[in-house]
């Protein structure tokens, strides 16, 4: 996911945000691509809250637009998708009819060079950009025609988010980090705080959930980003080079408790990358080359 485009660039607002870049994580995690003022889309409203000067979300009732599915259908199905971006006054394909199913409970990886699309393909799957053509499943979500409400419900319900990153907001604690998705989709507070402190203690973090992120390692940072996209119980996973800023021990944790959460939950997982070590914890992988997918397994798995 073109996480620079997500989350660079937003400016404190007047005081509304208290540092650079969190009115965009607020955006994504909240299901929203359009900033309000304050608001995000018709979703959430920010507020202060009365103790201190973080804000906090007050969810709105949306409109589920997610269809019933059976066992048998793909969570995720992709059929002849087309991309173009505008480079030096010319259109340049990026995708080019990619075709994709990924199973419930299934763990894909997509493989590339820099440039290739794989975070362009991440955006298109979560309803952030949209395809030129062809159509995308998700959920039972067509999302190319889906109104951004729609959209919306599956970034929220659906779809959890792990980025290189890691874009925990600095100004809430870790458990305050892992709840706010909870918040943003409705849930209690009470709830949400409970249901953190439990995806807490199955990272391993429960002792650390009062602390502030900079005090945490990046394997630690990676493990609570992780813990923030399981705790919605998301039925995909999206995940955008998440061992990319990692050493290999820390990249190793991180990359055995995605796979034993996947397993936990039930949840499948498209994950991006660069590693093959990170490709080798999927079901199967897929290589992201002229524009196209090409299954790569054999080069992965030796």
């Amino acid at each position: 996911m073109t996480s620079q485009a997500w989350f660079e660039g937003a400016e404190s607002d007047g005081g509304r945000f208290p540092f650079r870049g969190a009115a965009r994580i607020l955006r994504v995690l909240s299901g929203h691509r359009d900033l309000g003022d304050p608001e995000i889309g018709s979703g959430v409203r920010f507020r202060r809250s009365r103790s201190d000067s973080n804000w906090r979300a007050t969810p709105r009732r949306r409109h589920a637009n997610i269809r019933a599915m059976t066992e048998a259908d793909p969570i995720l199905r992709l059929a002849a998708v087309r991309k173009s971006v505008r480079e030096g006054g010319r259109d340049r394909t990026v995708l080019s009819g990619v075709d994709l199913t990924v199973a419930r409970g299934e763990a894909v990886a997509i493989l590339g060079r820099s440039g290739s699309g794989k975070s362009t393909l991440l955006n298109l799957i979560a309803g952030i950009d949209d395809a030129d053509g062809g159509e995308i499943l998700a959920a039972g979500v067509e999302v190319g025609r889906a109104a951004e409400n729609a959209r919306a419900e599956l970034r929220t319900r659906v779809f959890g988010f792990v980025f290189q990153s890691f874009h925990l907001l600095p100004t809430l604690t870790v458990a305050e980090n892992v709840a706010l998705p909870l918040e943003l989709a409705g849930v209690s507070g009470a709830e949400a705080r409970a249901r953190a402190a439990a995806v807490l203690d199955r990272v391993g973090l429960g002792d650390r959930a009062a602390a502030w992120p900079a005090v945490l390692s990046g394997g630690e940072q990676q493990r609570v980003a992780v813990a923030r996209a399981v705790s919605v119980r998301p039925a995909v996973l999206l995940c955008d080079e998440p061992t990319g800023n990692l050493d290999d021990a820390a990249a190793t944790i991180v990359l055995d408790l995605i796979s034993r959460l996947r397993q936990e939950d039930g949840c499948a997982v498209v994950l991006v990358t660069h590693s093959r070590s990170a490709a080798a914890i999927c079901d199967r992988s897929l290589r992201l080359d002229s524009g196209l997918l090409h299954s790569c397994d054999d080069e992965v798995r030796v």
